[in-house]
């Protein structure tokens, strides 16, 4: 499934979307930014807010993994994480970090996090995920997203 996934983002207009490792997945890392954001898959970094990206993703969510269903209850843990890293960002100097939209996917699998474009919508300005502060504060917070064992707690 992983590799027709890769085959289809290549064919939709994502011509550097790599094919999947060994192990026949992929090793996928998300950041935000006022601009839409980036993804890394398997180490190679693609703008998602391209409208090329935005249409293979919609072309080929038929191949895009399908994780049980998300819970109630897990849906909520991530939503305090979000809430409470989002807090943790303005208390931290990014005092225009918004909180998160967290909700999950299509037929309620899977989690989405939208963070940047509400900055903009609420009249707050954009956020600049290079700037020292936001990097700072980047390293302290993000670890209270996480859910699970490995959940760690945001020092400072």
């Amino acid at each position: 499934m992983a590799l027709k996934l890769a085959e289809c983002m290549r064919t939709h207009g994502v011509p550097d979307f790599p094919d999947p490792q060994g192990g026949g997945g992929f090793g996928i890392e998300a950041s935000s930014g006022g601009n839409g954001g980036s993804v890394s898959v398997d180490g190679h970094t693609l703008n998602v807010s391209t409208p090329a990206f935005q249409k293979a993703m919609q072309d080929c969510q038929k191949y895009q993994p399908q994780g049980p269903p998300t819970s109630g209850a897990q849906l909520a843990k991530i939503k305090q994480g979000a809430l409470k890293m989002a807090a943790c960002m303005r208390a931290h100097g990014v005092t225009n970090f918004p909180d998160p939209k967290v909700e999950t996917g299509p037929g309620g699998r899977g989690i989405a996090v939208s963070i940047g474009s509400q900055a903009a919508a609420g009249g707050a300005g954009r956020l600049n995920p290079s700037s020292p502060a936001f990097q700072n504060a980047q390293k302290i917070c993000m670890p209270l997203m996480r859910v699970g064992p490995k959940a760690q707690k945001a020092g400072g």
